[in-house]
């Protein structure tokens, strides 16, 4: 699967990454928490 994120890195960034977004979440009963998804990129 390909994730396209709107972000640049300026010279010097290039290489491995590892980013965290947190999803705030709901379910049908009203309990709420969050998702972490961890993506891995590699800037070139």
């Amino acid at each position: 699967m390909t994730l396209s994120l709107p972000m640049g890195m300026h010279a010097g960034m290039d290489g491995p990454h590892l980013f965290r977004i947190n999803v705030p979440v709901k379910n049908a009963a009203g309990e709420s928490g969050d998702v972490e998804l961890y993506f891995k990129a590699m800037f070139r």
